[in-house]
């Protein structure tokens, strides 16, 4: 008899243990996408304010091209409100990954995801809106120099982050004594992104070793905790390396990896125009994959 109350009271416990990590999990989720909606109704009305207030007449076709400021302006905003909108859209998928212990919990999260689906869809007809808006009145040299721009600022942002993801990945195979065969995959999709920069970069007649130069010294900054940003991809937490050593670290690399891919290749795919940098569009999507693939495996071996 007291085996079995004994039985019951742990699993009473287990479960309102699971009950309350979910609820964690799920409040973690709501404030990531509460961080990235605030931005985007921050940066709507002064991307809004930007197309409107272009004067651009039939009779004056050449006014704004003079003036690269307003270009890049322009270019920062629309780039800025993609990548707002790729960083919500994932943030909102991270709700179907959840496992909810309760009634409650499921019916909390459908709530939450048909809220912010609604939001996503409304304001993303508005940016649409305001996109056509700017074709409309915009002579094509003015959209294709903001195109220029936000297609040099994306392979360069895409090429600096899938670098930066495999000097993190190696440095953590290396400390934990992981296999590296991680490591190698991100590298060579690294190298792919490069070699389109460089291209990219020699076609507009730019220094494409000093950026080089800039970039090895952005990253090393970045992993020494010395950058202006002070980002890092992948920051396992102290607490479970400690509890759980090689375990977690593995499990954290083959879950946040394909995450931060499927970022990098969104954020490419969505701010350059579809017959640019091909080669790292695909070498991306396949890293990703190849990743999904073998975290499943090993989900699969687990069992």
């Amino acid at each position: 008899m007291l085996e079995n109350l004994q039985l019951l009271e742990a699993q009473k416990a287990e479960q309102e243990g699971l009950t309350l990590e979910s609820m964690t999990k799920l409040f973690t989720i709501h404030e990531n996408i509460d961080k990235v909606q605030s931005k985007i109704d921050d940066q709507l009305p002064k991307y809004k304010q930007l197309v409107d207030g272009l004067e651009i007449t039939s009779a004056s076709p050449r006014s704004l091209p003079t003036n690269r400021s307003n270009m890049q302006s322009l270019a920062k905003a629309q780039g800025d409100l993609m990548d707002h909108f790729n960083k919500f859209v994932m943030c909102v998928s991270c709700l179907k990954q959840l496992k909810p212990s309760s009634n409650i919990q499921v019916k909390l999260a459908s709530s939450i995801m048909k809220c912010k689906f609604d939001f996503y869809h409304e304001n993303m007809s508005s940016f649409r809106k305001l996109k056509k808006q700017l074709e409309d009145v915009a002579p094509p040299e003015i959209l294709a120099g903001i195109q220029d721009i936000v297609d040099s600022k994306t392979i360069e942002i895409a090429c600096l982050s899938i670098t930066q993801v495999a000097y993190e990945t190696l440095h953590l195979c290396l400390k934990y004594r992981l296999d590296e065969t991680l490591a190698s995959n991100i590298i060579q999709t690294s190298e792919v992104c490069k070699m389109e920069l460089r291209e990219h970069m020699k076609k507009r007649g730019e220094n494409w070793e000093q950026c080089c130069q800039q970039m090895e010294l952005f990253i090393k900054l970045q992993l020494k905790g010395d950058g202006v940003e002070k980002r890092q991809y992948l920051r396992p937490s102290r607490r479970l390396v400690g509890a759980h050593g090689v375990t977690y670290v593995t499990a954290f690399l083959s879950e946040r990896v394909p995450y931060i891919a499927q970022q990098i290749h969104l954020q490419l795919s969505s701010r350059s125009i579809d017959r640019k940098f091909t080669k790292s569009k695909e070498a991306l999507s396949t890293l990703r994959c190849k990743l999904e693939e073998s975290q499943k495996e090993g989900e699969m071996l687990k069992r």
